[in-house]
């Protein structure tokens, strides 16, 4: 789901993979996809801000995005950016508030359940697409939401006795304000005017630091901050490989592959969190987490199953 909010600029470009074609566009596909998966657990690692992280992430991301543009001939059309400013600028601006409350909810609850609970604006989509688009809310729909409302349930703790739900509560609602600012995003990105994806994205990474950059001035003691050979090592992970070269090869794929099978694969990212969140994080995830992940991701797949 990382690049949703820009893959559907494509969708009319994008043609359908035929044989040995879209075949070939999965390994790179799967390969993004992890990367995306990755991003949470060397967030927490860093143990930085976590306005500090989305600056140097969006830096070092507008960075290595021109150098990889370079190299696979890639031309920024300024046309098309102008055209489009004032959105680019809005989707740019919640992009960097929707990493940075997803990020610093990491201190409150669990890796696996903040990313479980920003993997829930697909439900919000669903529910805002009556009054902002105008699309029917249909049964399978309803359902879809009442499942991941279930899935948030089990999440919080709520129906475990002596449960950590107002623990982990803090965290759980920092990541559904991201989710809700990136379901925003998708509703904003429909409404580009030919503009491609790599443009948007050199875009968003830079109104990315900006917006970060007046964050860390007003938020952040920069001086307090103590910087470790892994904290630095994680950042230009974060910015060279997880973020440019993860967008480039996720629309290099996109382009190759058919629609369903991008969606199909999107969730490769979050259950590898949840699984590298056990294993590196050393996370405990018990059955109600199981169950609400399940019921979370089951539901956004169930309702992508119609395209």
């Amino acid at each position: 789901m990382a690049a949703s909010a820009i893959e559907k600029l494509d969708n009319e470009e994008a043609f359908e993979a035929q044989g040995s074609q879209g075949n070939k566009m999965i390994p790179v596909m799967i390969c993004a996809q992890l990367m995306f998966g990755t991003t949470a657990i060397f967030t927490k690692l860093a143990g930085l801000p976590a306005s500090f992280i989305c600056m140097s992430r969006g830096c070092l991301g507008f960075i290595f995005l021109l150098f990889l543009y370079a190299v696979i001939g890639v031309k920024i059309d300024f046309s098309a950016i102008r055209k489009n400013l004032v959105l680019l600028i809005i989707t740019g601006a919640s992009l960097a508030m929707h990493w940075i409350l997803v990020y610093e909810s990491y201190a409150y609850t669990r890796v696996a359940t903040s990313s479980l609970c920003f993997y829930t604006a697909p439900i919000f989509v669903i529910l805002a697409g009556p009054f902002v688009v105008g699309e029917k809310m249909t049964v399978k729909k309803m359902l879809c939401v009442l499942a991941a409302l279930l899935g948030l349930s089990f999440l919080s703790g709520f129906w475990q006795a002596g449960g950590s739900v107002g623990k982990e509560l803090p965290g759980i609602l920092l990541s559904l304000s991201g989710a809700m600012l990136y379901a925003m995003e998708i509703f904003l990105c429909k409404k580009l005017k030919g503009i491609s994806s790599y443009d948007v994205t050199i875009v968003n990474m830079l109104m990315v630091f900006i917006v970060s950059s007046v964050n860390v001035a007003f938020r952040v003691d920069v001086s307090a901050i103590q910087f470790g050979g892994l904290s630095v090592v994680i950042l230009f992970i974060l910015g060279a490989m997880n973020t440019a070269t993860a967008y480039v090869l996720y629309f290099k794929a996109f382009r190759g592959m058919q629609a369903h099978s991008v969606a199909m694969m999107s969730y490769i990212s979050p259950v590898t969190t949840v699984f590298l969140s056990a294993l590196v994080l050393r996370e405990s995830l018990d059955v109600y987490d199981l169950l609400g992940g399940i019921l979370i991701l089951g539901a956004c797949f169930v309702n992508e199953m119609k395209r």
